[in-house]
């Protein structure tokens, strides 16, 4: 009696579940594709070291086209700082790229307004737009070290920090270089967080990011995200205090790139940016930090 009871509940909630998956799948949804005008993406950051910084200057692409952004060349490209330096930059051979005319060098708390003034669609009144960003302090590090793990047959290796947390919100980005070559610097490949869960804590070997051994079957570095090394590599952490500004531009810019998670989450919400007069991308001030550790 009992099992017959169940196996009449069982076909109600079948019949009930048929006739909310009929009426939920059965209205048209219009969805609207068509492609809004492209804007102006302003995208560049400044670094302590002495070098030439550089701030990159295009026109963003159709959604359904796969080519890159357009360039945009003629673009009148300044800094001014809080201690009173005008900085210019010039574009070089490779359109929509402006670099300063001389090497230099970003100076902790120190605030840098960024100016591009360009005519985007050459309509005869260029457009400014503007940006501020505060050199963040170096970060100090401990040390780092290699784990080696082993999951289902593979061989994995993470990367862990040591170092104290200042008290107060902080917001980190790190990559690898490996054998000193820079293996890859897209948006995608970084490794950003927070101290949420260990702020004003020493950070006690936090795995900031994870390697895949070259000898590891069906290798696929690009779906995996992981960086392919084998023992005896040299690896070169290199990682940032970055202001929540630029952190939430770039986790949400992975975010977008990886898909939204979960699988059934909300839709795709616009990128954070610090552009001005309706700008998108960001420009940003920080120092790095580079310590050394080898694959075992």
């Amino acid at each position: 009696m009992i099992f017959k009871r169940l196996n009449i509940y069982v076909k109600i909630s079948m019949i009930w579940l048929s006739v909310l998956l009929s009426s939920s799948c059965s209205e048209l949804i219009d969805l609207k594709t068509d492609d809004s005008e492209p804007v102006v993406v302003i995208y560049g950051t400044l670094s302590e070291q002495e070098v030439y910084q550089t701030i990159r200057v295009t026109l963003s692409s159709p959604y359904f086209e796969v080519q890159s952004n357009k360039p945009l060349s003629n673009a009148v490209v300044t800094i001014q700082t809080s201690n009173f330096e005008s900085i210019d930059f010039e574009e070089t051979e490779e359109k929509g790229v402006y670099r300063t005319q001389v090497p230099y060098a970003a100076v902790p708390g120190v605030t840098y307004h960024l100016s591009v003034l360009i005519d985007p669609q050459q309509s005869g009144t260029p457009q400014l737009y503007e940006a501020s960003a505060t050199m963040q302090r170096p970060y100090d590090v401990d040390s780092i070290s290699m784990e080696v793990r082993n999951l289902m047959g593979f061989k994995y290796y993470t990367l862990n920090l040591y170092a104290m947390d200042a008290e107060g919100p902080d917001f980190y980005y790190a990559y690898p270089v490996i054998n000193n070559t820079l293996i890859d610097n897209r948006i995608s490949r970084l490794s950003v967080f927070s101290d949420f869960g260990f702020d004003n804590q020493y950070i006690n070997g936090f795995p900031i990011m994870q390697f895949e051994d070259y000898q590891n079957e069906g290798l696929d570095e690009e779906d995996s995200g992981y960086f392919i090394v084998k023992p005896g590599d040299k690896i070169t952490l290199c990682i940032s205090l970055i202001d929540k500004g630029y952190h939430d531009f770039l986790e949400q810019a992975q975010n977008e790139r990886r898909g939204e998670n979960p699988f059934f989450g909300g839709p795709a919400s616009n990128i954070a940016t610090n552009i001005s007069n309706g700008g998108v991308g960001y420009f940003a001030a920080f120092c790095t930090t580079k310590i050394e550790t080898q694959i075992p």
